[in-house]
C-alpha cells in the first residue's frame, strides 16, 4: 500500500496526480498527453453524467463543470473506467477510425495500470517475450538454427542456414 492511497479519496485527485506525473516525466510534448488524458477520462465519465461539450471544443465553464463532477466520484470508479469508455465511444464516436479509438483507450489503460502500480502498489504481471538466442562465445552466424547437415558436396551447401 502506497502513501498516496490514504490521501486520494476522489477520482479528481488521482487524475491530477497522474497529470503531475506526466508533466514531470520528461516527455517531448507533455501537455498533449495531459489533454488526451482529460479527453479520454471525460468521454468515459460521460456515461455517468459528466457534462459533454456543446460544440467542438470544451469551454472553460464546461471544463470547470467536468472537474467538479470528478471531485464527486469515488476512486473506486477507476475499476470501471475502461468499460465506461467503450460504451461512450460506441455511443458518441461510432465513426472513429480504429487507431483513434485504440490511442484514447490506451491512454486510459496506462492510467489504470499506473494507478495500480504506483498508487496501490500492486505488481502487474509483465508479458514474456521471446528471449534472444544465446550464442555463448562466438559469432551469431556460427550458431546453427536447424538440425540439417550439409556437406560441401551437397547442392544447397551455399544456401544452408
Amino acid at each position: 500500500m502506497s502513501i498516496f492511497s490514504n490521501q486520494l479519496n476522489s477520482l479528481f485527485k488521482v487524475i491530477e496526480l497522474r497529470k503531475e506525473y506526466l508533466m514531470n516525466k520528461g516527455l517531448k510534448r507533455p501537455k498533449m498527453s495531459v489533454h488526451q488524458l482529460d479527453f479520454s477520462v471525460n468521454l468515459a465519465l460521460s456515461e455517468l453524467g459528466c457534462p459533454r461539450p456543446a460544440g467542438e471544443r470544451r469551454t472553460s465553464e464546461e471544463a470547470a463543470a467536468a472537474r467538479e463532477f470528478r471531485k464527486q466520484l469515488p476512486v473506486s470508479t477507476m475499476a470501471d473506467l475502461l468499460t465506461l469508455f467503450d460504451q461512450a465511444a460506441k455511443k458518441h464516436h461510432a465513426s472513429w477510425p480504429q487507431p483513434t479509438y485504440r490511442t484514447n483507450r490506451a491512454t486510459l489503460q496506462r492510467l489504470v495500470t499506473w494507478y495500480d502500480e504506483e498508487v496501490l502498489g500492486v505488481e502487474q504481471e509483465k508479458p514474456t517475450y521471446c528471449p534472444p538466442i544465446r550464442t555463448g562465445r562466438g559469432r551469431p552466424r556460427d550458431i546453427r538454427l536447424t538440425q540439417r547437415t550439409f556437406t560441401s558436396s551437397s547442392p544447397l551447401w551455399r544456401y544452408a542456414l
